[in-house]
């Protein structure tokens, strides 16, 4: 199956799942709003937080439904919107290009900076990136507090061992885009740090 037809069959099921689920969760709070004022206070309001969870996580499920529009871009081009920081390589290699959803790829970039940085302490994840041939690598660093030990095959794998399953959710939808791509993110914990790496293809524009 190609990547824009699963890309396809990924937003038409995410589409259809939101509006179902947006639509009984609609019931659910209109009820609930109601029972609210036959009960004591604060009765139903864990129920109605809870709805509202739901509805922040099906939100997430709006970067699927965008279809996917990839473009060829250059190293630095890419480098500069999609991590934010210019490449110091992309001189080095300034044919070097980049097939990608800038969007997408922004939106997956800061699921990783956000799973490294989960713990709120304030260092943030750094990013660098090595240039080869025809392949780019990205490496986002940060501190590790208390996550297990590890290598790990996805970030889903990662965020569900490491950040709990509330968690799985924005790590899957970034191994979706990643794969939506055809690339590879890994996770390393180590004693000195967490390093979540992202291989992709680079190749010449000429």
């Amino acid at each position: 199956m190609s990547i824009e037809k699963s890309s396809r069959i990924l937003s038409i099921l995410s589409r259809s799942l939101t509006h179902v689920i947006r639509g009984d969760l609609s019931v659910i709070t209109n009820d609930l709003t109601y029972l609210a004022g036959l009960v004591p206070a604060g009765e139903v309001e864990r129920a109605k937080t809870r709805c509202a969870n739901i509805g922040q996580f099906l939100g997430k499920l709006a970067v699927l439904q965008d279809g996917f529009t990839p473009n060829s871009h250059t190293l630095a081009e890419f480098s500069k919107s999609c991590l934010g920081f210019e490449v110091s390589d992309s001189e080095r290699c300034p044919d070097s290009m980049v097939w990608c959803d800038p969007q997408k790829i922004q939106n997956a970039f800061g699921i990783i900076a956000n799973l490294i940085d989960s713990h709120g302490i304030g260092s943030g994840s750094k990013a660098v990136m090595d240039v080869g041939a025809d392949v780019c690598t990205v490496v986002h660093s940060g501190a590790r507090i208390d996550e297990p030990l590890g290598s790990y095959r996805t970030l889903s794998d990662f965020a569900g061992s490491a950040r709990g399953e509330r968690s799985v959710v924005d790590a899957a939808l970034g191994d979706l885009i990643f794969e939506m791509h055809g690339w590879s993110a890994v996770a390393n914990v180590k004693e000195f740090g967490i390093e979540i790496s992202v291989v992709l293809p680079c190749n010449s524009g000429h």
